[in-house]
């Protein structure tokens, strides 16, 4: 397809240089963490990176950080962008505690909600329930969320009974309870009352989690789906602060992890990344 005039493209988390990465999923990236000033102001997110394509080809680039942009001189940047294809803007949304909202999240596990459960003892933290009210593409009415403590690696659950969601790689589990592995299997619930509200917000509020666009702690983990091979959708991240990981309160360690998860609503997997500081 033959593109005329200059269009321009926004990117929140990304620099220009993450784009020259070898190991980079330009496709997943692009298709997870496109903004739009229009929606988004710049100034809201820490880092922004704006493409500009004359026809097909890289005319300039601008990285903004906290609102103030800095023009890229080098375009070659290593490796030859193409135009991202079209793909929906994201709008991010914020989570935090209030007494009104779009949407109450976290609490009781549902009746007939089963989690997945093997012979080694580990625990799982219980998320409550994201609806299709929330995110329209969902294939259900309402998705229950839930994470094992520890991940070494993306795991990915089969939705097909969303009632007995299945792992279909358990290996990636880390099958113990530190910081509370003298315990037997346990299924912990958060103790918030978060809502999801709109791109309004005020950081002193103190924000658990984003919706509509990820805010990596790390490196990019965007999940492609097992069955398909399509870039998962993003559905929510959930922020270690209001995560009800146990907490030594001596100060032998730390453990404050963010919890990603992405959905590919054809073939209802979900994929889980799990980040910490």
């Amino acid at each position: 397809m033959e593109f005329q005039g200059m269009e321009e493209y926004y990117f929140a988390g990304l620099s220009f240089d993450v784009l020259g990465w070898e190991s980079i999923d330009e496709e997943a990236v692009y298709k997870t963490q496109r903004i739009a000033p229009s929606i988004n102001k710049i100034e809201d997110f820490i880092e922004v990176l704006e493409l500009r394509f004359e026809g097909d080809k890289l005319v300039g680039v601008t990285e903004y950080v906290e609102g103030r942009g800095y023009p890229v001189d080098d375009l070659n940047n290593g490796k030859i962008l193409e135009r991202p294809e079209e793909s929906p803007i994201q709008t991010r949304k914020y989570l935090y505690e209030a007494k009104e909202g779009l949407s109450h999240l976290f609490g009781e596990k549902s009746t007939g909600f089963n989690i997945p459960e093997d012979e080694a003892k580990y625990s799982v933290n219980y998320f409550g329930n994201i609806t299709s009210g929330l995110i329209e593409w969902l294939p259900y009415p309402e998705i229950e969320l839930f994470c094992p403590e520890f991940l070494m690696g993306i795991l990915y659950v089969d939705y097909n009974d969303p009632l007995k969601p299945k792992y279909l790689n358990p290996e990636v589990i880390e099958k113990v309870n530190f910081p509370d592995k003298d315990q037997e299997f346990a299924i912990k619930t958060f103790v918030k009352e978060p809502y999801i509200v709109d791109t309004k917000f005020d950081e002193f509020e103190g924000c658990f989690g984003y919706l509509g666009v990820p805010l990596w702690l790390q490196h990019f983990q965007i999940p492609r789906c097992p069955i398909t091979g399509n870039v998962m959708k993003f559905m929510i991240e959930i922020e270690g602060s209001n995560l009800s990981y146990g907490r030594n309160l001596e100060g032998k360690y730390s453990y404050d992890p963010a919890v990603y998860f992405f959905m590919e609503p054809d073939s209802k997997i979900i994929g889980i990344v799990l980040q910490t500081t």
